[in-house]
């Protein structure tokens, strides 16, 4: 048994540190027959032991991953291409001397010079990986490596080489802390959201950085940040966005160019990380092992307990149970369809409230406003600074008058989500108890529940947007001749109300298609996170009673045996669980 000292995330003390190697000792032999996964339970133990962090580069193909851990490094180790190129992982870790290790898949390890890693790593000399190398490992004297960081480069993913995006994806459990990279010449797919996502199961901490800033204006990269940070605030992701060129930071570093090294923005990730790391690190590494505990111990009591449940059926009789769980299984489903329309209703109805408010905004605000701009104006003002001062009260009063209109619907509009909120957790409970149910109807035993996120994001970083009017419509006519101060001012009055509604107008129309992209994320990320944790639990059971069928030849004797070691597993996960922050 393992002694009852609840893990608390976050805790940094030296018994937290073992009773967490602890657990992912006892959890990696569980799961011997999934390589995978219990040497990665094994790793995770063995970086407890030694207080060693993964901090693991990943993003889409061509990102430069290769080229950001070769600055890091301070020096060009890695191979970087035009195609997509890496495709193994690359451990580099801190060495006196530059070394090279490469560990095959049949557990075969060699060593060889460092310049022959292109012969490992590469698509091109190792193309689908047909050497079939594990992982390569590169040592190498790195400040940056120093106090126990491993640096992890990974295969791009979403690239042509399908195989690159399973390596990547296989090898997520194994972060503690991630660089995500995105390219400013490409910002956000949604490929890579989705990749965020399964990120957050594993990394307690993830560095956005977006490479490539070098080939835009800083006017494009303010642009281009603020698209990313509304695209990750969609999926509830609140981001320092670090901008910067690896190219140049490694061009810089390599020349030793104090210039072009200030100018690439690499000094602030680093500052970032080891500021981070120096403060953060152990915390980190608990909160990353602590996650991973938590996700694989929970599928695996699902597995064992249904393993138990089939050890004493006979093959007619698992055939038989093994089909009413599918019948039963796909009439939860349906049901879980037939209030998912009633979800779409409901957020149907929180868009016509929102538009309804739109119609009565736009009725009574362009009135309010344009008497409180006519009330500040200077008469007596030039006609060049009369055009800027009604711009500056155009902006004043449009974005005061709509942040007041705005707060009081945002306010209504979330008490209605957090209402919905609740009746989402309800469904989700009873679809628990359903199948907890069924579970123990067809096979005497209860599952753990389904987790499923039920809270839509409303995190936002929407702006108002109020041109006014142009200066050289307002005081040039069409042949280019000045136009008399007093005209200028007659047709600003004169066109005054229909840009005050046009201000308003747009900016109604952009606060909704804010309010529209935040409330559908937020009902497919439910929606899609309960389906995909339904068919998990039924792949869970189904692994364990496909198991525990393989007894139903045995004689008696070897089933009791067999229910034993079960009996004892499954109370070793259950102790984990709670450990771990499970209930």
């Amino acid at each position: 048994m393992i002694a009852s000292t609840p893990v608390q995330c976050g805790v940094m003390s030296g018994l937290a540190i073992e009773k967490l190697k602890t657990l992912s000792e006892a959890l990696a032999k569980l799961t011997k027959d999934d390589i995978n996964i219990s040497r990665s339970l094994k790793d995770s133990a063995n970086r407890l032991s030694k207080l060693e962090l993964n901090l693991v580069l990943l993003g889409q193909f061509k990102r430069g991953k290769s080229t950001l851990a070769n600055c890091l490094l301070g020096k060009s180790i890695l191979p970087s291409s035009t195609v997509p190129l890496t495709t193994v992982v690359t451990e580099i870790r801190f060495g006196e001397d530059d070394a090279l290790s490469v560990v095959f898949k049949n557990g075969k390890n060699i060593s060889q010079p460092l310049n022959k890693i292109s012969e490992y790593v590469t698509e091109k000399k190792n193309p689908k990986n047909q050497k079939g190398v594990d992982r390569v490992v590169v040592f190498c004297r790195s400040d940056f490596l120093k106090n126990g960081i491993v640096l992890i480069d990974t295969p791009g993913t979403s690239s042509t080489f399908l195989h690159n995006t399973k390596v990547a994806n296989d090898y997520l459990p194994n972060c503690d802390a991630a660089i995500l990279l995105i390219s400013a010449d490409s910002p956000l797919s949604s490929e890579e959201t989705n990749f965020i996502i399964s990120i957050k199961k594993y990394a307690s901490k993830i560095f956005f950085v977006v490479n490539k800033c070098d080939y835009f204006s800083k006017h494009e990269i303010k642009d281009i940040l603020k698209h990313i940070e509304t695209e990750l605030s969609k999926i509830d992701v609140n981001a320092d966005l670090i901008p910067l060129s690896a190219r140049l930071g490694l061009k810089g570093k390599v020349e030793k160019n104090k210039k072009i090294l200030e100018n690439s923005g690499i000094k602030k990730l680093e500052n970032t990380l080891m500021k981070f790391l120096s403060k953060k690190k152990r915390e980190t590494l608990l909160d990353s092992t602590n996650l991973k505990l938590n996700s694989i111990s929970n599928s695996l009591y699902n597995r064992l307990k249904s393993e138990y449940a089939s050890v004493d059926m006979d093959a007619k009789s698992f055939q038989k149970k093994i089909a009413e769980f599918h019948d039963q299984f796909e009439r939860v489903k349906q049901s879980v369809l037939m209030y998912s329309g009633s979800i779409d209703s409901e957020f149907s109805d929180i868009m016509a409230d929102i538009d309804n408010s739109m119609e009565d905004a736009k009725g009574k605000l362009p009135k309010i406003i344009q008497g409180k701009i006519v009330k500040s104006l200077e008469m007596r003002d030039g006609k060049v600074k009369f055009v800027d001062r009604v711009n500056s009260l155009m902006k004043k009063h449009v974005e005061g008058e709509l942040k007041i209109w705005w707060n009081e619907l945002d306010r209504r509009i979330k008490e209605r989500v957090k209402e919905m909120e609740k009746r989402y957790v309800n469904l989700v409970n009873d679809t628990n108890l359903e199948l907890e149910s069924i579970s123990k109807d067809i096979f005497n035993f209860g599952i753990r529940p389904i987790s499923c996120d039920c809270t839509i994001n409303f995190r936002t970083i929407f702006y108002f947007q109020v041109s006014g009017f142009r200066q050289e419509s307002m005081i040039l006519p069409s042949l280019n001749t000045l136009l008399p101060s007093n005209m200028v001012k007659k047709r600003i009055f004169r066109e005054l109300e229909s840009k005050i509604e046009e201000e308003v107008d747009t900016n109604l129309g952009r606060i909704r298609y804010d309010y529209l992209q935040r409330l559908e994320k937020g009902k497919e990320n439910f929606k899609e996170s309960l389906f995909k944790q339904l068919e998990k639990t039924k792949k869970e059971i189904e692994i364990g009673l496909k198991k525990g069928k393989a007894f139903s030849d045995k004689t008696l004797e070897e089933k009791i045996k067999m229910k034993k070691l079960l009996d004892k597993q499954i109370s070793i996960v259950s102790e984990i669980i709670k450990e771990t922050g499970g209930l």
